[in-house]
């Protein structure tokens, strides 16, 4: 349980920050994306990529559940990803009816790109700020996700 509390006021305001935050961060990494080799997919293939990276032997449901997306909808993202020779499934070795999707060395290349692109935007936002912001900056947001 949090012990600080936050007042109505500042409340109003960092929900319209945080609202105004998202929507910057989602045109920029688009932009970002538009303007690298990563245009031929959608952002949420990119981030579906991202997922299947950081699972070791990542399964469908898995990687649907990460992703918050239905699993028929993930299978149809991972055929997508496939046509696009992103990832490839393999069989589970210790379970024969289960499916794993692994990276392809594009689909390595691809999530590699996609963290250069983060780092862009990122260096985009901080940017904005003098050296003391973006020490608070960082500060506050390793504070509220610790």
């Amino acid at each position: 349980m949090n012990k600080n509390k936050a007042n109505f006021e500042q409340i109003e305001k960092f929900g319209k920050l945080v609202d105004k935050i998202a929507d910057w961060l989602y045109k920029t990494e688009l932009e970002e994306i538009h303007k690298s080799d990563l245009s031929q997919l959608t952002y949420s293939e990119l981030h579906t990529l991202k997922v299947i990276g950081n699972i070791k032997d990542a399964k469908v449901f898995e990687i649907a559940d990460q992703t918050g997306v239905s699993r028929p909808s993930m299978s149809a993202t991972i055929d997508k990803l496939e046509k696009k020779e992103y990832v490839y499934r393999d069989k589970d070795q210790s379970d024969r009816r289960a499916v794993i999707i692994r990276l392809t060395k594009k689909g390595i290349d691809a999530n590699n790109e996609h963290e250069k692109l983060h780092h862009r935007v990122a260096e985009a936002l901080l940017g904005k700020m003098n050296e003391t912001q973006q020490e608070l900056m960082v500060k506050a947001f390793e504070e509220l996700f610790k």
